[in-house]
């Protein structure tokens, strides 16, 4: 392109950069003939400066530091209104030193080897106006007859302010996520930065180690689930609480996993929303020591420490767990309260170590005989609940309860026990209703001579 441009033909086919030589055989030559070379070379000058002046790109013909011809596109980019005021210009009035030393490289091998050398970005200073950047390439061409650079330059500075912005944003953020990095890595609890899509952005080494899911993976919603599913004993609540995993996230309430493969382990998930961002932030945390501390301390609260059977407050913890139950399976609950009978005489007349062993004793007859659906219970003292599954069988379990009791204690120390039985009038009635029926109706099997069963009047009759 800048060879077309800077080899413009005159009308006679002759090459402005072959003019000169031209002009120099026909020196000496009649007038006539000199006029005519005079007139094709300024027809051609004219020529090449309309092309030049027009060209959109800045340019400019130099040797040895001289300005030779410059465009308007070139005046103006380096501040001078005219391009004729740049002609004869010292090149190194626009550069550094060190850059003048660089384009004179250049120009060395453009004018010796007569090869253009590749773009390479300058520095052009502007005596009072801002300076900027260009990217300049040299080719080689003739110029009144004598070797020359034609240097074409393009203004990059705005796209090299751009580009030195986007470096030190990427260094900024390069060094946000080696803090990052570094400060999450010492943390115990793995934290993962999850898109709105449920795509795994970043994760911590903890986040790995405690999901066992393997850096590089596919870690979509659906790559997680079956993982942890199979690491659990209910995989099918794994997969439904995945498969639900945004209506949960939006409510952010922390859920728990107990996984039991390849070692036991409680995982805590927390989800906080990230909003700035549109992504959520989740944490999962080993709480296992925690879980199982603050299991036992309900079971503790929930136990009776004497029979190991379910307290007062441990029953009434389970019972609405078993009313949903019955409501799902069409059971009807019903109620057994037993009580030892002359309890307070064997405690005065044995002394409180035997009538601890004797709670014992009973406690486990009852467990025995009962199913391992129903729910037992030490109420307080000597008297005792059990919650059955199925009405028609509550009567049944408290006989089998009191015979079992009866046949329990050796010969001369004899132990009985008092029941009454009571059964849900409606799957809605409240508990307190059955058991205050059960319980009155204990009192009448001791009004009746103790060591035995009463139940429901009709099924009595």
């Amino acid at each position: 392109m800048v060879r077309a441009m800077v080899s413009v033909d005159d009308s006679s086919g002759r090459t402005l950069a072959e003019l000169p030589a031209g002009v120099d055989r026909i020196v000496g030559r009649d007038d006539v003939a000199l006029s005519l070379a005079q007139a094709e070379l300024e027809r051609a000058h004219e020529t090449f400066r309309g092309v030049t002046e027009n060209l959109p790109i800045p340019l400019i013909f130099w040797r040895d530091r001289h300005i030779l011809h410059a465009n308007r596109a070139a005046a103006e980019l380096v501040g001078i209104s005219e391009p004729r005021m740049l002609i004869g210009r010292r090149t190194d009035a626009f550069l550094s030193a060190e850059e003048q030393a660089e384009a004179d490289a250049r120009a060395e091998v453009v004018l010796r080897a007569r090869q253009a050398v590749p773009e390479r970005d300058f520095r052009i200073v502007r005596p009072g106006q801002p300076d900027v950047i260009v990217s300049a390439v040299g080719v080689p061409v003739t110029f009144n007859g004598a070797p020359a650079v034609a240097t074409l330059m393009r203004d990059v500075t705005r796209l090299r302010e751009l580009e030195a912005e986007s470096r030190r944003v990427g260094e900024r953020l390069a060094h946000e996520r080696r803090v990052l990095d570094a400060t999450l890595s010492s943390v115990r609890d793995g934290v993962a930065l999850v898109s709105a899509q449920l795509t795994l952005v970043y994760a911590n080494p903890a986040y790995f180690a405690l999901t066992g899911l393997r850096p590089g993976a596919p870690l979509g919603i659906w790559d997680i689930a079956p993982h942890l599913a199979a690491r659990s004993d209910h995989p099918e609540e794994v997969i439904a609480f995945f498969a639900n995993a945004a209506e949960r996230d939006a409510v952010n309430v922390p859920r728990v996993f107990e996984l039991a493969r390849p070692e036991r382990v409680v995982l805590e998930r927390r989800v906080t929303a990230a909003a700035e961002v549109g992504e959520l932030v989740i944490v999962w945390r080993d709480i296992t020591a925690q879980y199982d501390l603050e299991r036992e301390r309900t079971r503790l609260a929930h136990t009776d420490p004497l029979t190991q059977l379910l307290n007062r407050r441990g029953l009434e913890a389970l019972l609405p767990r078993e009313r949903a139950r019955a409501h799902r399976t069409g059971a009807r609950l019903a109620v057994v309260v037993l009580d030892i009978d002359r309890f307070k005489e064997l405690n005065d007349t044995r002394g409180h170590i035997v009538g601890d062993r004797v709670l014992v004793a009973v406690a486990k007859a009852i467990v025995a005989t009962c199913r391992a659906t129903d729910l037992v219970a030490r109420w307080g003292g000597e008297e005792f609940v059990v919650w059955v599954d199925g009405a028609d069988g509550a009567a049944i379990v408290a006989e089998r309860v009191r015979r079992t009791i009866a046949e329990t204690f050796p010969e001369g120390m004899a132990v009985t026990v008092s029941a009454g039985v009571a059964a849900l009038a409606h799957p809605d009635e409240p508990l307190e209703d059955a058991l205050e029926r059960a319980d009155v109706r204990l009192y009448e099997a001791k009004r009746r001579g103790r060591d035995r069963v009463v139940g429901d009047p009709e099924r009595e009759a």
